[in-house]
C-alpha cells in the first residue's frame, strides 16, 4: 500500500511501519517532535502527542525500541520517561 499523497516523502524516511500504514497522517507529521529537543520542544511534542488516535501505539513502539526512538518524542514519552516506564515495568 503506498501512503496517501498528504504524507511528506521526507516525513516518511525512518517513520516506523505502523505509521506508515495509517489512512491519513498522525498530527506530528511535518513537526519535528521525532529529533529531541531542548525541555520546551519536548512538552510541545507532548501537547501534539496528547490529542493523537495513535499516541498508545507510537509509546508501545518506542518502549519496544529504544534505538530506533533515540532521544525523539513518541507517544507523549520523551527519551527519559521512557526509560523511566522500561525500569518499572516487568520484564517481558
Amino acid at each position: 500500500m503506498s501512503p496517501d499523497p498528504a504524507w511528506p516523502a521526507e516525513w516518511l524516511r525512518g517513520v516506523p511501519p505502523f505509521l506508515r500504514g495509517l489512512p491519513e497522517p498522525p498530527p506530528c507529521t511535518g513537526s519535528r517532535i521525532h529529533d529531541g529537543g531542548t525541555p520546551a520542544q519536548q512538552r510541545d511534542a507532548c501537547a501534539i502527542c496528547a490529542t493523537c488516535p495513535v499516541r498508545q501505539a507510537c509509546r508501545d513502539w518506542a518502549l519496544d525500541h529504544p534505538t530506533e526512538a533515540g532521544t525523539a518524542v513518541w507517544g507523549g514519552l520523551t527519551q527519559d520517561d521512557r526509560k523511566t516506564v522500561r525500569r518499572r515495568r516487568p520484564r517481558r
